[in-house]
């Protein structure tokens, strides 16, 4: 029973979560079509080499930042799809009718989502410095040799990013389907879902120590070298990413804080089971 169940939620839900996969992964698309179509758009490549390509090589662990603040309203709206048609129009009820506890179904439902909001955080997460990192190697100037020491590194700390952005993740998945469970109408749980994800993304990316995400790009502690980005748009500016000053290659981590690490996941555990308790307490209306 539970294979089927699991099997159902992919087979019903599976385009929202390819839709979220391009969400995701939607700026490093953006910028591979800029670089292979633009002479100008690849000129801040075009100089790289083993010794200066730390220069732009972290800059697309932004991406987690993207994921864990504004791509959460995509996360948002992917749970309450997820969960609210079948309140709608009452056909869970069919499921309640089968031999199983329906906290079970509600927590099947909400696994199965859950799971593919975090393989698809850490593999944009991923994604972005491996595509850069491309592009690089495909300039010619950039060996593998020479550099894959320093992109090990970067992919480490992409992944622990990716790690932490996926537990925040999950989190707004379960709380965005707790509030589809409750409120059975679209048009008034979409402005709820709105207010939430808005709300919980400048929770996140606050200065605060339950998140701290406004310093999860604050990985490399013995990378004492600092840089700046600027950029240009129109025919007026030759290079349309400058970046100046120095990155030196981090050889250690931050350490992990708890506190970051357990909010997500108590909050992901309080949702979970308000998803459940209101699961049992549907009735057909």
């Amino acid at each position: 029973m539970m294979r089927e169940m699991l099997w159902k939620e992919w087979r019903e839900n599976r385009w929202k979560y390819v839709t979220l996969w391009l969400v995701f992964n939607l700026p490093i698309l953006i910028l591979a079509v800029s670089l292979a179509c633009s002479r100008a758009a690849r000129s801040p490549f075009a100089d790289l080499s083993n010794q200066t390509f730390m220069k732009y090589l972290p800059l697309p662990l932004f991406e987690s930042v993207l994921v864990a603040s504004a791509f959460l309203l995509a996360t948002g709206f992917v749970g309450l799809a997820t969960f609210l048609p079948e309140v709608e129009d009452k056909s869970l009820f069919f499921y309640f009718e089968q031999p199983r506890a329906r906290w079970r179904y509600a927590l099947a439902k909400l696994a199965a989502g859950g799971a593919q909001v975090a393989l698809a955080v850490v593999a944009a997460c991923l994604l972005a410095p491996a595509a850069v990192y491309g592009m690089m190697l495909l300039g010619g100037k950039v060996s593998a040799a020479g550099s894959a020491p320093a992109f090990g590194v970067v992919m480490a700390g992409a992944l622990r990013g990716g790690l932490w952005c996926a537990l925040v993740s999950i989190a707004c998945f379960a709380g965005c389907a707790l509030i589809g469970s409750v409120v059975p109408r679209w048009w008034l749980a979409t402005p709820c879902v709105l207010a939430f994800a808005v709300l919980f993304a400048n929770a996140v990316m606050g200065d605060n120590r339950f998140f701290a995400g406004g310093n999860v790009l604050d990985m490399f502690p013995d990378a004492e070298g600092t840089y700046t980005v600027t950029w240009g748009f129109g025919t007026g500016h030759a290079e349309w990413l400058t970046v100046s000053g120095n990155l030196p290659l981090p050889t250690a981590f931050a350490h992990w804080h708890l506190l970051p690490v357990l909010t997500p996941i108590v909050l992901t555990c309080l949702f979970a089971a308000g998803l459940a308790w209101a699961f049992e307490r549907k009735e057909l209306q």
